[in-house]
């Protein structure tokens, strides 16, 4: 999937630009490289408290590694978290599994104490 947008994107690039050479008294070339990127493998799992939740509803994006290294937030602030994920990033998430969710990212992240330093409530932890 992430190929064929990589090079849908460098077709819409390469006609855009051909296109503008030729409307233009000169014309331009690009020439594209190909590049790799190694992503994580699929096997990567949650694993300890509240990992099923997590697995069936966050491994599809968040690997373990990322959700593990979120401070700890309030309930609203990760409420807003989860809501963001489906309304705004299109997450498959049903919004009956928000409670679920966020009751499983306050067992493994704990409540933050006034000494911890925590999210704007309405923005929530990614902004």
């Amino acid at each position: 999937m992430r190929t064929i947008l990589i090079l849908s994107i460098a077709a819409a690039i390469s006609v855009s630009v051909t296109g503008a050479g030729l409307a233009g008294s000169s014309a331009s070339t690009i020439k594209l490289q190909s590049k790799s990127v190694r992503l994580p493998g699929p096997g990567r799992t949650y694993t300890g408290v509240s990992a099923q939740v997590l697995n069936e509803n966050c491994s599809m994006c968040h690997s373990p590694t990322f959700v593990d290294t979120q401070p700890p937030l309030s309930e609203t602030t990760w409420k807003a978290e989860v809501e963001k994920m489906r309304k705004t990033f299109g997450a498959p998430i049903p919004p009956d599994r928000d409670a679920q969710i966020v009751k499983a990212l306050l067992d493994r992240h704990g409540r933050p104490t006034s000494k911890t330093p925590t999210a704007p409530e309405a923005k929530g932890a990614s902004g």
